[in-house]
């Protein structure tokens, strides 16, 4: 069913997506919590540097430990995210256990992932490494598939659908686009104010618009992955989802 309670004709839409976000605001969480835990990481990692003199091991381990932290939080959004799109609470404690179940998997494509884009000579190449590995994450978490097999899943659904989650992603970025020109300005209007407490305060503001705007662009993309990939792995369950007033509803099929 699509979100009119009709039949779906498979189109994911940015629309679809933003009225299971209102939904089930809870997704919010993950992207909030994991920006404050990335930022406090790089935050005491760059003093790390700062006192080793930015030595390439410690730089390394530095970026590896980032990617983990932003590999484990989109695997949390994703389990969150598929919990929203078959009708279910959002349970994020529960999300997290089984994301944690997967963590040797998750780390694992972590540094494949990261070494893969380092050691890419060829800009174009690492691209085509990053889209046809934009499934390897729900593979792992939602169907619990190991890591070689996960990457196989993914690239065989990028060759099956290209353009998707490009086009989802343009509309996704809007709130993104939006906030990004008026967050700038009033910024710069903080930085030339001769008063301090309107400096502070509009610096600030700029700072909480963009933030949120990127916690709800995050959650938006990552409804956007988990929705592709039921749709593509199994699109009886993945179209069955509807959005009925406040709550989402599922069918009978998907609760069994």
């Amino acid at each position: 069913m699509n979100e009119r309670g009709g039949e779906d004709d498979g189109r994911i839409t940015a629309r679809e997506l933003v009225r299971v976000l209102r939904a089930r605001k809870r997704l919010l969480v993950v992207p909030a919590v994991g920006g404050v835990v990335l930022t406090g990481a790089a935050g005491a990692l760059l003093a790390l540097e700062v006192r080793t003199g930015f030595g390439t091991v410690t730089t390394l381990l530095g970026v590896a430990v980032l990617v983990l932290i932003s590999t484990l939080a989109n695997a949390v959004l994703t389990l969150a995210a598929e919990d929203a799109l078959r009708g279910r609470p959002v349970r994020l404690r529960r999300a997290v256990g089984r994301a944690a179940r997967r963590l040797p998997g998750l780390a694992a494509w972590s540094v494949t992932s990261t070494a893969m884009v380092l050691v890419s000579a060829v800009l174009l190449f690492a691209l085509s490494w990053g889209t046809s590995g934009y499934l390897t994450v729900p593979a792992m978490v939602v169907d619990g598939l190991g890591l070689r097999e996960a990457v196989r899943t993914s690239k065989a659904l990028h060759r099956q659908d290209r353009w998707a989650s490009a086009r989802g992603a343009t509309w996704i970025a809007v709130p993104l686009a939006v906030t990004m020109v008026p967050a700038v300005i009033v910024f710069l209007l903080g930085l030339t104010a001769h008063d301090r407490t309107t400096a502070l305060s509009e610096m600030i503001a700029a700072g909480l618009c963009l933030a949120l705007a990127v916690t709800a662009t995050v959650a938006l993309s990552g409804l956007l992955r988990t929705r592709l990939y039921l749709h593509l792995t199994r699109p009886g369950a993945a179209v069955q989802v509807s959005v009925v007033g406040p709550a989402l509803t599922v069918s009978a099929v998907e609760e069994g």
